[in-house]
């Protein structure tokens, strides 16, 4: 197998560097229509990688539902940066965002659990803490809302929600990690691109849901490590993801 660096969807990285710079820049001064089309471009890139890189390895069934779940997220890129254009409508789009993302991680573990093998030695702890851990998760931001100074308002039930299937992604690949005693390499980079994927959201929960976070600092943040945890998932397509 070709070296990472030398492979075709890799090289979609560096477009998507210099998109993302400018997107940062034109955010930063103001928002309009200019900057959803440049970030729908930007999105589109993450896709393009996971399917230059899934059809080079062949990893066709949980490779397309791993590209399911990326459009899932150019999707709701582009929903919750309706809420900044449409501003009458800013509950829908955050609403349809949040669902759209959710469905998007629900997508990444349907693909991890699609390529554990029938008849494994796998115990069902492995499919049910990692659902568990979520949830309290979950509870556990609802609980620091106050001390982390976040006000979700009637947005609670969404966050919660949105919060098992956010947290269950890394969690299942690090179960799966453990369960191949970390020698697969899909399931970490799976793991790898879900924690970044949590970083980013927990800085997003402070723009959208705190007060005086709204500051470029926060929206650099947030972008970054949100594009490295999509292009991160779509690259782990490139190596083998079989427990066989």
């Amino acid at each position: 197998m070709v070296d990472l660096f030398t492979h075709s969807g890799f090289w979609t990285v560096i477009p998507a560097v210099i998109l993302l710079v400018i997107y940062l820049m034109l955010k930063i001064k103001s928002y309009d229509w200019k900057e959803v089309v440049v970030k729908g471009v930007l999105s589109c890139l993450f896709i393009t990688c996971a399917i230059i890189t899934l059809l080079a390895n062949k990893t066709y069934l949980p490779g397309w539902i791993i590209v399911a779940g990326l459009v899932f997220g150019l999707s709701g890129d582009i929903l919750l940066d309706l809420k900044y254009v449409c501003k009458e409508k800013c509950k829908l789009f955050t609403n349809l965002g949040f669902l759209v993302f959710g469905l998007g991680h629900l997508c990444f573990i349907a693909a991890m659990i699609s390529v554990v093998p029938n008849g494994t030695d796998a115990h069902a702890l492995y499919f049910i803490l990692p659902v568990l851990g979520a949830c309290l998760i979950g509870f556990a931001i609802l609980a620091l809302e106050k001390p982390m100074k976040l006000v979700f308002g009637d947005m609670k039930l969404a966050c919660f929600l949105y919060s098992i299937c956010l947290f269950s992604t890394p969690l299942y690949a690090l179960s799966f990690s453990i369960l191949n005693n970390f020698t697969n390499q899909f399931f970490v980079m799976m793991f790898i691109g879900g924690v970044l994927f949590a970083i980013s959201d927990l800085v997003l929960s402070r723009t959208y849901f705190g007060e005086g976070h709204e500051t470029p600092i926060d929206f650099v943040l947030n972008y970054i490590f949100y594009y490295s945890a999509q292009f991160v998932i779509a690259l782990s397509l490139f190596l083998p993801v079989s427990l066989r």
